[in-house]
């Protein structure tokens, strides 16, 4: 065991037994603040000692912040803003001011950097955007869009390959596999009773979303959400499967759980980039670069195809269990019938991200910094969004907004391609598979982990990348230098 690794183990253990008493000690603290300033400093402290260390413990702590949540809830209350939501946020400005203090500087800067910098300007001015409802709206969708700019900046500052692999084999594969066993049992058997309670205590719009028939919920695993659950599911099986084509890892046990648990939460988009990531990766594995679109186009007929038959058999089963059963046929009937509005919402999403693109080119200047997120329905006159980022992104921030953000897009795909086509590690060909499968998922507001994981390995790919093209500048200078001695 590595020395990191027994730091992040020994932090994640001290988190532990500070949180979990936490809520039964402090019962009289009904808004979670004095429960969210105590994790906060605790978080903070760690960072003092090791940023590494503080980064790969907050990111667990929030791949498990829904579940703790609903905990916390539970005995202390459920408020209408929740405190707990702030402690991720201020622990990674935290780390952002200790990365500007530090004398170790990563290697470059380029032009996703400066895109990255330009696109955070442009929301920082969207803030006081009237056409939002008020400064209110602005300032809470801050939480959504700039938080997640800030793992960007700690990817870039300490996301070298020991952080990366910690950050994988940390936190994403064992909290991934806990909550598909946890997703699967809430699947299988119903929910907790402290989950039971958060359900009849959660907002009515917020509880359909879970709700596949009348009597069935969607799993949430240790999530916020049912879609950040999914989310999460996905990611953790991509990087396994990213682990396994790379350096045959052996976590490749785990993923008939992940998989039967993500089809089972019934959420359809997951499924297809499972598929489409899985191609992808294996497309990638080829030594040249002219062999990888064939490769694709080969493997992702014969995946889909795979998939296609696969639904085709479920059809015509019908499981005993009558919760199963519910799930496996709105899944099946989904994904057999994209196009079918009474069966798969694909059509409404892709209206509505036709409509935010047009918005966008329509209205220039947007519509403001959280026209796009819940705060809009708490403070404002109501939210829009796509369920796509980018299109919701065209629609908060105008033309300007969406392009760069498109920038940021392509530049952080081909920056990771690079550096996995370069270094051929199973850690590289990883967050290929966490940036093609949650492609229109990259800041979606609610999804905190999720957008947290995302951006610090874009910040991480943009290290890599940079770190590449200067041992490579090296690499020629000392070249031209000996030719001409």
């Amino acid at each position: 065991m590595t020395q990191s690794m027994r730091q992040f183990l020994s932090g994640v253990l001290v988190v532990l037994l500070v949180a979990l008493p936490l809520p039964y000690l402090l019962r009289f603290d009904h808004q979670h603040i004095a429960t969210a300033a105590v994790l906060a400093a605790l978080l903070c402290a760690l960072a003092l000692r090791s940023r590494q260390t503080a980064v790969a413990v907050t990111l667990g702590v929030l791949a498990v912040l829904g579940e703790y949540r609903r905990y916390a809830g539970y005995l202390q209350g459920y408020p209408a803003s929740d405190y707990l939501l702030l402690v991720a946020p201020i622990v990674a400005f935290f780390i952002c001011c200790l990365g500007m203090v530090s004398r170790v500087r990563p290697a470059g800067s380029g032009a996703l950097s400066v895109t990255v910098m330009l696109l955070a300007a442009l929301m920082t001015a969207q803030i006081f955007n009237p056409a939002q409802g008020g400064l209110e709206v602005g300032l809470a969708g801050a939480l959504f869009y700039l938080v997640p700019l800030l793992w960007f900046w700690i990817g870039r500052s300490v996301g070298n390959s020991s952080v990366v692999d910690l950050a994988l084999r940390g936190v994403i594969l064992p909290v991934g596999v806990t909550a598909a066993a946890f997703g699967l049992f809430q699947s299988l058997h119903g929910l907790l009773p402290f989950e039971a309670a958060w359900a009849e205590s959660t907002s009515s719009s917020n509880y359909n979303a879970l709700l596949v028939s009348r009597d069935v919920l969607r799993a949430f695993g240790l999530s916020s959400s049912g879609s950040e659950y999914t989310r999460f599911l996905l990611i953790t099986t991509v990087v396994i499967v990213a682990h396994w084509l790379a350096d045959r890892s052996r976590w490749i046990w785990a993923t008939p759980l992940l998989v039967v648990a993500l089809f089972l939460a019934s959420s359809r988009g997951p499924m297809v980039f499972l598929v489409l990531t899985s191609v992808a990766l294996w497309a990638v594995l080829a030594r040249k670069r002219i062999t990888w679109f064939p490769r694709f186009l080969v493997a992702a007929i014969a995946g889909f195809g795979v998939l296609a038959a696969a639904l085709l058999a479920l059809k015509s089963s019908h499981p005993s269990d009558d919760r199963i059963d519910v799930l496996v046929s709105h899944q099946v009937e989904g994904l057999l019938d994209p196009t079918n509005a009474e069966k798969s919402t694909a059509v409404g999403h892709l209206a509505l991200s036709a409509q935010a693109l047009l918005e966008g080119v329509t209205s220039p200047a947007g519509h403001g910094l959280g026209a796009t997120t819940l705060a809009a329905i708490k403070y404002g006159s109501g939210a829009f969004s796509a369920e796509m980022d980018f299109a919701n992104v065209f629609y908060s921030l105008g033309l300007i907004g969406g392009l760069l953000y498109l920038a940021i897009m392509g530049l952080a795909l081909q920056r990771a391609l690079a550096t996995w086509d370069r270094s051929r590690s199973a850690a590289e060909l990883s967050m290929v598979a966490i940036l093609i499968s949650t492609l229109t998922a990259w800041m979606i507001g609610g999804e905190y982990s999720i957008a947290a994981i995302v951006w610090f390995v874009i910040g991480a790919v943009d290290r890599s990348y940079c770190e590449l093209q200067v041992a490579r500048r090296r690499a020629h200078t000392n070249a031209y230098r000996i030719s001409h001695a």
